[in-house]
């Protein structure tokens, strides 16, 4: 049997003073090298079929198996098997569907690595733990019931399982779930905890799980709060004639209070057409501008971390930070790097906000602001937008977007739960007074002082 070096996954996380929470980035770093000859050391080697597995008959313990082995044996050379051991199916070929027999008890860490064919799993109730990296990248699993003998769910236990669709806990479970135990499982659309849980949730545990939609029997109180803002958020602006907002813009800019001249709205409207060209769908639209977005923006953070320190010593309700960055869909669009050292175009969240809804609107695709207020917990508040793309609202954060991460329609779960995304203002009127108001009035306060536009 060959194995390659096991692999220790370490999460680096920075919480940065950039005014958003960094993207966890996980490293990979070698743990511990595991010669052939030093796995086959442990236990005596029997056959099972045609292959080959480790066994301390001592202690009824796998302790490897050949990787085309496609099932866990009940039994070997008469004796019952207990235990699963570290790493023991690594890379497995063979498993596709797993049922864990009730007689095994424990699992080893990283037990299933990788075991990429296996699209199906049955976990007995015999299992208290399922220790950190046990599926780590099975690709296949589509579904996972949690029986409420799982006390304990390690970190990364199902990280990367990219099909994963359905999570689902037994009624009054107390599992503990690790950091980033389902980080990234980009398909997983439904989590239900089970009712009367007391679930503990760890840092970053479905970070990444951008297709997430439902969460039933939530433990999380919190993650619960911001879920229900973006649900009113899109109750409401479902009730609204999302045409509105497009004229609502369009008025406001040849209002008083107007903030892009005739010519510049020509600039951002043949830049929006250059953009969207060839584009067939409303939806190709908008996905076309927040791609070009995200490639053609690039996040402040020397200005933010400049702010933040300023803000320490510095009241910002009497006292103006002094050093000015561009925050206007036009200012952004015209960059020019020579008058700004030569640094391509930069802003932070609200600057990517007004370019987006900017470019959107340009294209006849109605597009809002959302305002997350920063809270005393909060190192900074953070702004988005939401879009009307053939008949539904969506929400979007080119901010945020990155090669790992796609923050274009995602599900309202996940994207409630990553970088605490929640709905407090549309258009800066606060969503609690919009809740309250009728279709009309909202119209009128949107033409008065809804398109008003961050400077931080």
């Amino acid at each position: 049997m060959t194995l390659r070096n096991m692999i220790a996954v370490i999460l680096a996380v920075t919480i940065s003073f950039s005014g958003i929470v960094q993207n966890p980035s996980v490293e990979t770093v070698h743990a511990e090298t595991i010669q052939p000859i030093e796995v086959r050391a442990k236990g005596t080697s029997y056959k099972v079929g045609k292959f080959y597995v480790g066994f301390e008959k001592s202690t009824g313990t796998i302790t490897w198996a050949d990787k085309g082995l496609s099932y866990i044996p009940k039994k070997i050379d008469g004796t019952y098997v207990r235990a699963l051991g570290d790493w023991a199916f690594y890379e497995n070929t063979g498993m596709k569907a797993l049922r864990i027999p009730k007689e095994v008890k424990s699992l080893g860490k990283g037990v299933f690595y990788g075991a990429k064919k296996l699209n199906k799993v049955v976990i007995s109730s015999q299992i208290e733990s399922i220790p950190e990296m046990t599926f780590y990248g099975c690709n296949k699993i589509k579904t996972v019931n949690i029986p409420n003998s799982v006390k304990n769910i390690g970190d990364y236990a199902f990280y990367e399982c990219k099909k994963l669709k359905e999570v689902t806990f037994a009624e009054r479970s107390t599992a503990k779930l690790g950091r980033c135990a389902f980080y990234s499982c980009k398909n997983l659309r439904s989590v239900d905890f089970g009712q009367e849980n007391s679930i503990e949730l760890g840092e970053y545990v479905f970070y990444n799980c951008t297709a997430l939609d439902t969460v039933k029997n939530n433990p999380d109180e919190k993650w619960e709060k911001h879920i229900i803002s973006h649900e009113k958020a899109l109750e409401w602006l479902g009730k609204q004639d999302a045409q509105s907002f497009v004229d609502g813009f369009l008025e406001y800019k040849k209002s008083e209070n107007e903030e892009i001249s005739d010519s510049e709205w020509d600039y951002i409207k043949q830049k929006a057409g250059s953009i969207t060209v060839g584009a067939k769908s409303d939806t190709e639209k908008a996905r076309r501008i927040s791609e070009w977005i995200v490639n053609y923006l690039h996040y402040d953070t020397k200005w933010m971390e400049q702010f933040q320190e300023w803000r320490k010593t510095h009241d910002e309700e009497k006292e103006t930070f002094p050093i000015k960055k561009v925050m206007d869909a036009y200012g952004l669009l015209t960059w020019d790097p020579s008058e700004h050292g030569g640094e391509t175009a930069m802003t932070t969240c609200g600057g990517y906000s007004n370019l987006t809804q900017a470019l959107f609107i340009a294209e006849g695709i109605p597009c809002v602001l959302i305002w997350r207020e920063q809270a005393p917990t909060e190192n900074i508040d953070h702004e988005y937008n939401a879009a009307y793309v053939n008949g539904k609202w969506i929400f979007i954060d080119n901010t945020q977007t990155d090669e790992d991460t796609d923050y274009f329609a995602p599900g309202i779960a996940g994207f409630s739960y990553d970088m605490d995304h929640r709905v407090d203002y549309i258009n800066f009127i606060p969503l609690s007074d919009l809740v309250l108001l009728s279709g009309g009035d909202y119209n009128f306060r949107a033409k008065t002082m809804g398109f008003y536009s961050a400077q931080n």
